[in-house]
């Protein structure tokens, strides 16, 4: 699972955008339009995410929010949204998989500076 942290507005500086945001969400209840929004994204994350490892995401998590960032800007876009922020604080999958490779990787990065020490 990854847990993010997401920030939006309304384009408010570009007229056509503002009216495009007015046009997708005016009626609409702030929850519906996080709804929406929601659901947009996740989409572009899941289209990102099923092409990545998990200790990839996991390790290189700016990387992995770079991608989901530029893949939902430009349908956000024409809905009026523009993303703020997009960042992934934390990365699980309940069931130790990504916990064990943590602690390989960590075990093969011991063993490199093992002879250094010596």
């Amino acid at each position: 699972m990854i847990f993010i942290l997401l920030q939006v507005k309304v384009f408010g500086d570009v007229p056509e955008l503002l009216e495009r945001a007015a046009e997708n969400f005016l009626g609409k209840s702030v929850e519906e339009i996080g709804d929406i929004v929601k659901e947009t994204l996740q989409g572009h994350q899941r289209s990102v995410i099923v092409n990545r490892k998990l200790e990839d995401i996991y390790f290189d998590r700016e990387e992995t929010a770079k991608l989901v960032f530029e893949t939902a800007a430009p349908d956000l876009g024409r809905m009026g949204i523009c993303i703020d922020s997009y960042t992934i604080p934390d990365v699980w999958d309940g069931q130790g998989h990504l916990k064990a490779v943590i602690a390989n990787r960590a075990e093969r990065m011991n063993e490199k500076d093992a002879p250094n020490k010596a």
